[in-house]
């Protein structure tokens, strides 16, 4: 059994290493189940071998936020260009001590991540393919800021 995500350009990528269980025939759904604003997979359908049925729902526990400085920590945070060729500038109006920034799918895959040192100004090159991204910015605190940005 195989998920498959959408990058935003129109290519499917087969999720790895998800706890799915074998069956054939499987009927599914993605919704927000437990309104916490990320997609849910319900899947039902019938097992190999003439096992019994199966009907699971599968929760998204991935934590990712949307809003910019969400603790107030990066209220002056800036990225641009968006939409990016490759780079993303990060200003954030005042110096911070240590910070790593992390590049996500938009289903919670950690695809990349780098960290700085003291500086107000930062330049993060996104190495993956065109598509919609999650960017995380988190302090030594773990203070943190969530920006979509798009990669062309």
């Amino acid at each position: 059994t195989l998920i498959y995500t959408n990058d935003g350009a129109g290519v499917f990528s087969a999720m790895p290493a998800l706890p799915l269980p074998a069956g054939q025939q499987f009927g599914n759904k993605a919704a927000d189940i437990d309104g916490d604003s990320d997609p849910d997979i319900y899947m039902s359908g019938s097992s190999n071998g003439g096992g019994p049925d199966i009907s699971v729902l599968y929760r998204n526990e991935t934590q990712i936020s949307l809003g910019v400085g969400d603790n107030g920590v990066f209220s002056d945070l800036t990225a641009f260009p968006n939409p990016t060729n490759n780079d993303i500038n990060l200003n954030f109006g005042e110096n911070i001590e240590t910070f790593k920034v992390e590049l996500y799918s938009l289903t919670g895959k950690l695809i990349q991540t780098k960290s700085y040192r003291n500086t107000n100004t930062a330049v993060f090159q996104i190495n993956a393919s065109a598509g919609v991204y999650l960017l995380k910015v988190l302090d030594e605190n773990f203070n943190q800021a969530t920006l979509k940005v798009v990669k062309r």
